[in-house]
């Protein structure tokens, strides 16, 4: 048995989504990550294809109630692989990012960014309000968590550092907006995968089409073998 003191956390919608749009043989792999880094601050080294992708659309919400967990309790949770296992499965440039934060750790103003994002989908007045907004800038309470994790990968692929909540509060509306606007200009709604693998989805989907032709050139090789 793994040893920890945490005894629970909130698992988002998001991550339910995010499940339900890989295959079966990728759930279980998807899920016991997520269990080791919400339990034991173990962040996985070996996922590949979709599964790599799903972990990273999830990564900043799952990181954010671990680093809670962490700050709230004082519990170090020794079972973790502190900072290189977490950048093995981010993208290259994300990675160089999450290096110069730990380096920055306590002299900039980025590392309130996931305190900031936690309040603010935990406002029901500021969520309410967008909700109603008359642009639909999101549908749910789930939506909208979700396009605030994309919104945080895309601060974290930048230079942006915020003074004051109510900066980020203005940037992340300005970029709902700008989103809301990319959907209108293609003509068509959002696919539900579209909306789980956000700004990863053309890759997502690349890899996924890449490794359905692995397998059906296997399936062909097997039947020329056993024929």
């Amino acid at each position: 048995m793994k040893h920890t003191k945490r005894k629970g956390f909130n698992f988002y919608r998001s991550y339910y989504d995010v499940f339900n749009e890989l295959e079966d043989a990728d759930k279980l792999t998807f899920i016991k990550s997520l269990l080791d880094k919400q339990f034991l601050d173990v962040d996985p080294d070996n996922l590949t294809g979709m599964t790599k992708f799903a972990w990273i659309s999830q990564y900043n919400s799952i990181d954010q109630q671990v680093k809670g967990y962490k700050s709230k309790t004082k519990d170090p949770m020794k079972g973790g692989c502190q900072g290189v296992a977490t950048r093995v499965n981010l993208p290259p440039d994300l990675q160089e990012k999450e290096k110069e934060k730990e380096k920055g750790k306590g002299k900039g103003k980025e590392q309130d960014i996931y305190k900031i994002a936690e309040d603010y989908i935990n406002n029901d007045s500021v969520v309410n309000a967008i909700l109603k907004n008359k642009s639909q800038l999101a549908f749910s309470k789930q939506d909208l968590s979700l396009k605030l994790d994309e919104f945080i990968i895309h601060l974290q692929s930048t230079d942006d550092i915020y003074k004051n909540d109510k900066e980020f509060k203005t940037h992340f509306l300005n970029w709902l907006r700008i989103q809301k606007k990319k959907v209108s200009e293609k003509g068509t709604k959002p696919t539900p995968a579209e909306k789980v693998f956000g700004e990863y989805y053309e890759e997502a989907n690349t890899i996924a089409k890449q490794l359905n032709n692995l397998t059906l050139q296997k399936n062909e090789q097997d039947k020329r073998i056993t024929g």
